[in-house]
């Protein structure tokens, strides 16, 4: 996931070279005036007295810092801070990116690391010294692919609050502020105080639309079908109401249209062939996480009834384990899977017989280290035993 900004243009910088290079007399060329602008990595930093700065644990590799490139041309988000500050912010940052629920891939060869968050949105965080002034270090936040609000709002933000305050020696609070994203909370008070709430016909040519877009055989179309029901069974964006209605087609398909739609998300999830595209797996599997939390808090969603028609409980149990197992390649997936068997087996107790309690501790343990999401995720379904 990780690779070098391609903004660097580091293929097109000024290069000594050691043959070819010859004046009219016949000797070489002086080309070192050209240095200043080679980028390059720089020696490791020092301390006050000379010694070697000691990489974090974090696996910042701190030996690497780059000066900017000659015609690298710096993201508008950055911030530049004293380069005596650095060390302070590789220590700080990666609890910050813990706090965010970022999956974070740590460069070895430049001092930087990619981040992929929930939302799906991919971004890189980037050093890079001054040119002109040596003590100056700016950081670059460089959005990949996903939601460029998200990126912004609730991850641009967060992050550079906090190089601020390590720049000025402020004290970093221990959770990073974050937007608030109860929008669907407020559009429950909107829709109960100006107008009616979401009724069964508009739940329905919502359904109708997802799934004609869902069967559709263009990738754009999949996505975009995919990401309407995420919306709809997500109660911070759509509202409880909303997301109750939407649950229960799911859960309880009543048309052939609502039958087929189901079929086609369980295949996401239960269906682990190679092949398939690793963004709408991992959106199916946020659908079906939304919709069995929500059909867990309503007494007229069985969930059991939903298993014994579509999917045996072991197979949905086995599918999901598969995703805690993996971790530390996916955490975000594994994630969803616990909060998603967190909702089954509050429904169905006797399933928490199948679940492996070793593998879940040991997603709670990178969690702790790594990923507030998945160890608040690992938690809550701890509590269940």
């Amino acid at each position: 996931m990780a690779h070098p900004p391609p903004s660097s243009f580091q293929i097109f910088e000024p290069q000594l070279k050691q043959t070819g290079a010859v004046n009219s007399g016949g000797g070489f060329m002086d080309l070192s005036h050209l240095m200043p602008h080679i980028s390059k990595p720089l020696p490791a930093a020092t301390g006050a007295k000379g010694s070697s700065v000691v990489t974090p644990s974090s696996g910042w590799a701190v030996d690497k810092l780059t000066r900017l490139g000659y015609y690298h041309p710096l993201e508008p988000c950055h911030l530049d801070f004293p380069k005596a500050r650095l060390n302070d912010l590789l220590q700080k940052l990666p609890e910050c990116l813990r706090m965010l629920s970022c999956q974070v891939s740590y460069e070895d060869n430049w001092l930087a690391a990619a981040c992929k968050t929930m939302e799906q949105v991919e971004f890189q965080v980037s050093f890079f010294e001054d040119r002109k002034d040596t003590q100056v270090v700016f950081i670059e936040l460089q959005r990949r692919c996903g939601d460029s609000y998200v990126f912004h709002q609730d991850y641009v933000q967060p992050i550079l609050a906090v190089v601020q305050k390590v720049k000025h020696g402020q004290p970093v609070d221990a959770k990073p502020a974050q937007p608030s994203r109860m929008s669907g909370l407020d559009l429950d008070a909107l829709l109960a105080e100006h107008c009616d709430q979401a009724t069964e016909d508009d739940v329905t040519v919502a359904i109708e639309l997802a799934f004609n877009l869902v069967t559709a055989e263009r990738v754009d179309a999949l996505r975009l079908g995919m990401e309407s029901l995420e919306v709809l069974t997500d109660t911070s964006k759509t509202g409880m109401s909303t997301a109750r209605r939407v649950a229960r087609v799911l859960v309880l398909p009543a048309d052939e249209t609502s039958h087929k739609l189901v079929q086609t998300l369980l295949r996401y999830v239960t269906d682990e062939r190679e092949g398939q595209d690793a963004d709408i797996r991992f959106r199916a599997l946020q659908v079906w996480s939304n919709t069995w939390q929500v059909a867990a808090d309503d007494m007229e969603c069985p969930l059991e009834s939903f298993c014994d028609v579509f999917c045996s409980k072991d197979t949905l149990v086995r599918s999901l384990m598969s995703r805690v197992e993996h971790v530390r390649e996916q955490p975000h997936e594994a994630t969803l899977a616990l909060r998603g068997l967190e909702a089954l087996c509050r429904e169905m107790p006797h399933l928490l017989a199948e679940v492996s309690w070793p593998v879940v501790e040991q997603a709670k343990d990178l969690g702790t280290a790594e990923n507030v999401a998945l160890e608040r995720a690992c938690c809550k379904f701890l509590e269940a035993r």
